[in-house]
């Protein structure tokens, strides 16, 4: 049995197994490296967009007087 997994076992063989392995984590490698990268990038716009966001509400709560709240009361009780 290993006799026969020895004979198909050369050096060309082994050589060719590693280039292939090789090369398929390198692709890996830059795929992540690229999907990393569009990701950081996408966050920095979110963070800006929410510094945006935060100074407009400030901005509207500073221009807002103080409010009362109005609170209104229904009955609950059934009557028969």
């Amino acid at each position: 049995m290993f006799s026969k997994i020895l004979d198909k076992l050369t050096a060309r063989t082994v050589a060719i197994a590693l280039g292939l392995t090789a090369t398929v984590l390198i692709v890996v490698l830059v795929v992540v490296a690229v999907d990393d990268s569009n990701t950081n990038m996408k966050l920095k716009e979110c963070e800006e967009k929410l510094e945006v966001l935060q100074s407009f509400i400030e901005s509207l709560s500073k221009a807002t007087t103080s409010m009362t709240p109005t609170v209104t009361t229904a009955s609950t009780s059934i009557s028969s």
